[in-house]
């Protein structure tokens, strides 16, 4: 008898998923129907990459970071050359109140780890750099309990902080509504930070000094075509995977055995 297993969704997780069974049920020797049904007329959901004019063309996400390795070990699975970002071009800007304003250098997400420059940033108004200055006085939250990000950054650095410079940033990396996303998902370090150091602001810059001094590779990479390469990877190497197109899951219900 087969085991049947349905994945619902052929996003860059569901075909992930479905790379990795198969890969496993041949590893064990195991019969195993594996179907993929994805409501969209083509696959790798939000992972979408256009090549104009020579031009790699990001349509979603544009790049991984580095220390979440579990991407950049696929990547290498599936044989993909990977390129950081480029080392001359670090400036990041922040579209506000009409113009493009460069992030503060030595920020941190919401952690300015440099006074001077972020003294001088134009993203916050006097009173909102106050406050987040004011971030080692905030009590710590103590427990294991999750908060959204516009929680997190607001209650610790203020709500300017959190509409001017992390929720973009972390919106650019994430997507979705800061108020619905999960710190622990997605910046768990940071939260750990504040339990065990208190200050994010103080800790921050702490770990900035002790930095060693010298190149650092970049924080993100990509793959050189685009990511819509590793989803098209990804599906010849399903190659065991049964993939229903414009096929959309209406409910999930149990049975006899299984659901």
């Amino acid at each position: 008898m087969k085991n049947r297993i349905i994945i619902a969704g052929g996003g860059i997780t569901g075909l992930t998923a479905a790379y990795r069974l198969q890969q496993k049920a041949r590893a064990a020797g195991v019969a195993a129907e594996i179907i993929l049904v994805e409501r969209d007329e083509r696959l790798g959901g939000k992972t979408q990459t256009e090549l104009i004019d020579g031009l790699v063309i990001e349509q979603g996400p544009d790049s991984f970071l580095v220390h979440k390795p579990w991407f950049a070990q696929l990547c290498k699975e599936l044989g993909l050359p990977m390129v950081g970002t480029n080392p001359q071009v670090k400036t990041t800007y922040i579209y506000h109140k009409g113009r493009l304003e460069p992030l503060p250098t030595g920020m941190q997400l919401m952690i300015p780890t440099e006074a001077g420059p972020f003294l001088k940033s134009r993203l916050l108004s006097p009173a909102g750099k106050l406050r987040a200055g004011l971030e080692p006085l905030v009590p710590v939250k103590r427990g294991d309990g999750d908060e959204s990000i516009g929680s997190f950054v607001g209650r610790r650095f203020g709500q300017e902080m959190l509409n001017n410079v992390a929720g973009p940033l972390m919106g650019g990396i994430h997507g979705g509504d800061f108020d619905s996303v999960s710190m622990k998902a997605t910046f768990p370090q940071f939260m750990k930070m504040e339990r065990e150091h208190g200050s994010l602001l103080l800790q921050g810059r702490r770990n900035k000094a002790n930095k060693p001094k010298g190149p650092t590779g970049s924080a993100f990479q990509t793959v050189p075509t685009g990511l819509k390469t590793v989803v098209d990877t990804l599906v010849k190497a399903c190659d065991g995977v049964k993939v229903l197109l414009n096929t959309a899951i209406t409910a999930v219900e149990p049975a006899a055995e299984g659901y």
